[in-house]
């Protein structure tokens, strides 16, 4: 085959070239028609008001590439792939769209603070580029999908202000994690013992769920940690010296003493968050 190659015709070699970059561009075309599907989607089932004010819309037929007009809140990366969707306080109803997951490319996803309801797609660890993922202020429901753990390079991750329920365990595997606020939900069970496999945690709320126990000794691994949230819970064990923002000193918590970057704990307000 090294042979034929190097005594093929200059006319020829210019041929395979060419057939070659109609392939790659074909390829690539392909993705970006799925990318424009899924944005169209994105405009019929949740309605973004910013994007019913467009001279254009994804569903027009004429789009050959995500970004190929000004759309709000739409970011494209280098390779014409959309890489940000942010769309917080767009007025968006309806439930996200399982083809969200065809921009395989997305880095930043934000639908905050809007009215949508349903679950998280099951498949939503397709997102293996997604580093930042923000669902606060919603009326989503269901539990935290398993292929989340799949998604590696997640550093925030922001679902609160929802109805999400059932156990967290899905989470504990994300080691990129740096910040995460999970409070004003629905979740349960014991704290797991693998988030002291999070060791990039730099801050994190779970207050006002339902999750009940006593916190984990690995939490001691969490050496980065600045602010733990834990209020509003059915915490138990015991407390001793904790010190608060406020400067009142109640003494230490057992094991847990290696958290030297902690400086903000809130566990023992409102009253009924007793560990």
């Amino acid at each position: 085959k090294i042979q034929l190659a190097a005594t093929m015709r200059p006319g020829c070699v210019l041929v395979a070239a060419v057939v070659c970059a109609f392939a790659v561009l074909g390829a690539a075309g392909q993705e970006w028609a799925t990318e424009v599907a899924a944005l169209c989607d994105v405009a019929t089932q949740n309605a973004p008001a910013a994007w019913a004010r467009a001279a254009q819309s994804p569903c027009d037929g004429d789009w050959l590439m995500p970004c190929e007009h000004a759309l709000a809140g739409v970011a494209c990366d280098r390779f014409g792939r959309v890489s940000q969707l942010l769309l917080s306080r767009q007025s968006m109803t309806g439930s996200i769209t399982e083809s969200i997951t065809n921009m395989s490319h997305l880095c930043w996803l934000d639908f905050g603070y809007n009215k949508l309801k349903g679950s998280i797609p099951e498949n939503f660890g397709e997102l293996k580029y997604l580093y930042e993922l923000s669902l606060p202020g919603n009326q989503f429901t269901g539990t935290i999908p398993s292929s989340f753990g799949k998604i590696k390079d997640l550093t925030h991750l922001y679902l609160q202000g929802n109805q999400f329920f059932g156990p967290i365990d899905p989470l504990m595997s994300l080691s990129t994690i740096v910040s995460m606020d999970l409070s004003n939900n629905s979740f349960t069970g014991p704290l797991p013992t693998e988030i002291g496999q999070m060791s990039n945690l730099e801050y994190i709320d779970i207050s006002q769920n339902s999750f009940a126990g006593e916190l984990p000794t690995t939490l001691e691994n969490c050496a980065k940690l600045e602010e733990l949230r834990l209020n509003s819970n059915k915490f138990t064990g015991t407390v001793f010296a904790v010190t608060f923002s406020t400067h009142q000193t109640l003494g230490t918590i057992p094991n847990l003493i290696p958290l030297f970057q902690l400086n903000i704990l809130y566990v023992l307000y409102p009253p009924e968050s007793v560990l």
